[in-house]
């Protein structure tokens, strides 16, 4: 696996993005939910997987479902592409295929299996992938090393308690 880090983030905004390298293929666009800082780019691998709960939303993705009206602004950056990047002007791209993902379904590149965990800590389709073989859980925001954000219009301390 490798990390991608996206270090002109601040902190609290930055995502894992894991290239996992398969035997068959690779495994890049897995979005463990549809926050806007975690699916800025999934049109660029062609398919991006999403629990099913969320699909509509990546199929249709606008500012205040996304989470991006509550929190994109120049804040987010610890240092501004060049122009005539405009964070105000962000658009999210489609992915030209989505595949829906349920819990206990199994995602492979060929020599490796990551099993779907539905996690509810937020929104209602998050995803953690269980990698039995290594012992790896890519959690999305359901384990991270920042503040807990449950008070969204879509995100519940009950269900994110019940996750863990």
């Amino acid at each position: 696996m490798i990390r991608i880090d996206e270090s002109a983030m601040r902190t609290f905004y930055r995502c894992n993005i894991w290239h996992i390298c398969g035997h068959d293929r690779d495994l890049l666009a897995v979005a463990s939910h549809t926050h806007f800082n975690h699916i800025g780019a999934p049109h660029e691998s062609g398919t991006c997987h999403v629990h099913a709960a969320e699909a509509e939303i990546l199929a249709s993705p606008d500012l205040e479902r996304t989470m991006a009206a509550d929190f994109l602004d120049a804040a987010m950056f610890e240092a501004l592409p060049p122009a005539p990047f405009e964070y105000y002007r962000y658009q999210l791209s489609l992915p030209e295929r989505i595949e829906c993902l349920e819990n206990d379904d199994m995602l492979s590149p060929g020599d490796r299996r990551f099993e779907v965990i539905h996690t509810l800590d937020h929104p209602p389709g998050s995803i953690a992938l269980w990698e039995v073989a290594s012992a790896t859980l890519m959690s999305g925001d359901l384990i991270h090393d920042g503040p807990l954000i449950e008070n969204t219009w879509h995100s519940y301390l009950d269900d994110y308690v019940a996750s863990m």
